[in-house]
């Protein structure tokens, strides 16, 4: 039995008086169902099932702006809702996927990873789709400048191949290193080309003081590899095989022995940027996150 039409509940016109008990407890379910429901359609996460939302959209809820008053009933703006401001809300998830960017170089969070910015991303792209195909329902948070706002950011409404975390594509471009003995990655790579480009050009960024993805801690793990900055001819130069892991070890304790301590200035050259990478591959380590420092090596 559908409770809001077996009382013929009117969602717009909620009655002004006092009421029972039991009405006063339906009230309260109510709004706690168009706050949800508001929740499911800004892409965060909530328990609501397909069919579930369904049904309150058919009888009236629509996740609105309004806020309760007070507990004779009363809801602010004529209709059922929850105390959520969906415009800032949007500004503080869009705030979110900026930092996403700078972080991965990228707007494509993957939607399979459960977090309220990757079901914000996925409800972008599905109200996008009922615009273009003018079925946009009763309530869309995305409007013309909201669209803008994602397009100038980089976002894809309709995105396509696979995207890879930086984490992700470190690993791949030690796995590349070991194989081949550089990072001298052709851009047109099938697997890392997109990400040598991309790299490139923050690094560029990054050198002139703009803002972008590239950060000190990512320069000298990318240095640590020996990763090519800059794209085209490479001069002649002598070929050198780049030392292991457990020679700049070697290394660093001899600098130990010459200055007494391991506080290696970041650029005095190699061994500096060497041990700047463990200090970050550390630091993720501790963490529980991806990195190349092992229980061995710490």
């Amino acid at each position: 039995m559908n409770v809001c039409s077996s009382r013929s509940v009117q969602i717009s016109t909620w009655p002004h008086q006092r009421h029972s008990e039991e009405d006063a407890a339906l009230a309260s379910w109510m709004l706690k169902q168009n706050h949800v429901l508001g929740r499911h359609l800004m892409g965060m996460t909530t328990r609501l099932k397909k069919e579930q939302i369904s049904r309150l959209m058919n009888v009236g809820f629509e996740g609105g702006r309004t806020k309760f008053v007070g507990g004779d009933g009363r809801f602010e703006g004529g209709s059922v809702g929850g105390v959520v401001d969906f415009d800032a809300k949007w500004d503080l998830m869009f705030g979110q996927l900026q930092d996403y960017k700078n972080e991965n170089g990228h707007c494509n969070v993957p939607t399979s990873a459960g977090t309220d910015l990757s079901n914000w991303v996925a409800a972008q792209r599905r109200m996008y789709g009922k615009l273009i195909s003018g079925k946009p329902g009763k309530r869309s948070f995305l409007d013309a400048s909201k669209m803008q706002r994602l397009t100038d950011l980089g976002f894809q409404f309709r995105p396509r191949g696979s995207y890879y975390s930086w984490e992700e594509q470190m690993v791949e471009l030690v796995k590349y290193k070991e194989e081949n003995g550089d990072c001298k990655i052709p851009v047109n790579h099938e697997r890392l080309g997109s990400f040598v480009k991309l790299v490139r050009r923050d690094y560029k960024k990054y050198v002139q003081g703009k803002k972008c993805g590239m950060t000190a801690a990512r320069e000298a793990e990318l240095h640590a590899l020996g990763f090519v900055f800059e794209g085209g001819k490479t001069p002649e130069r002598k070929v050198t095989q780049p030392k292991s892991w457990e020679e700049r070890y070697q290394d660093l304790i001899r600098y130990k022995e010459q200055n007494g301590d391991t506080i290696v200035p970041q650029n005095s050259g190699r061994l500096g940027q060497w041990v700047h990478a463990q200090r970050v591959h550390y630091k993720k380590f501790k963490k529980g996150e991806q990195s190349q420092m092992t229980a061995e090596r710490h």
